[in-house]
């Protein structure tokens, strides 16, 4: 297979196989209607996955489409450098939202061994069809609603590869439900050098012109 990778949680119920490595003990799972959610509540682990099927960059991004969630119960996202499996040993970046704007209803956290830790929270309101995504490029963390960034960067530097993936938590009551998951590496970024020989050969060639 190539990136970037996509999901669109058609077909039968049940939950992400085949391309996917579920995380934890609550798996990310079609709903049977063409969307994705959890698989039941679990309020201190939530329920992850990440694409096995490509190798990952350490740049790299995963967008979804958040349809809808739960203000503190139900929540949609997506996550980045994601390894490993069980509560006690899975990482992941991941961009969390209920849907409400209310301060903290929108996370961007860091999971080390199973332990999630907030790096930052926004007041930002998410309606269905709304495009979640986050990016990890060296250890600038960056997370966007519609193409749009939620806030500046943060810094982190805990983890440092992995795959990217879904997150989502299902606190109680209603499950989150998401769509059109799309993973990829970033593009490389280049520096303009103007001191280079190279550059300064293209300068004076345009000079001539």
């Amino acid at each position: 297979m190539a990136l970037p990778a996509t999901e669109n949680f058609a077909g039968a119920a049940g939950a992400l196989g085949g391309s996917w490595t579920q995380q934890v003990t609550q798996t990310i799972n079609k709903n049977g209607s063409g969307l994705g959610t959890t698989s039941g509540a679990d309020a201190t682990n939530g329920a992850s996955c990440y694409w096995n099927a490509d190798t990952f960059s350490a740049a790299q991004y995963a967008k979804i489409k958040f349809q809808s969630g739960a203000a503190s119960s139900a929540y949609c996202g997506c996550s980045v450098r994601a390894t490993d499996t069980g509560t006690t040993a899975a990482d992941r970046y991941a961009l969390l939202a209920t849907g409400s704007g209310t301060s903290g209803q929108t996370q961007l956290i860091v999971t080390v061994n199973g332990a999630a830790t907030t790096l930052a929270n926004y007041a930002q309101a998410w309606s269905a069809g709304d495009e979640m995504y986050i990016e990890a490029r060296a250890s600038s963390i960056l997370a966007k609603r519609n193409g749009t960034a939620l806030g500046a960067a943060i810094t982190n530097s805990t983890l440092t590869a992995g795959s990217a993936g879904i997150a989502a938590a299902q606190v109680a009551g209603t499950a989150p439900t998401f769509d059109d998951w799309e993973g990829g590496n970033l593009p490389r970024a280049y520096v303009f050098d103007k001191g280079s020989a190279f550059n300064r050969g293209a300068v004076f060639a345009g000079a001539l012109r």
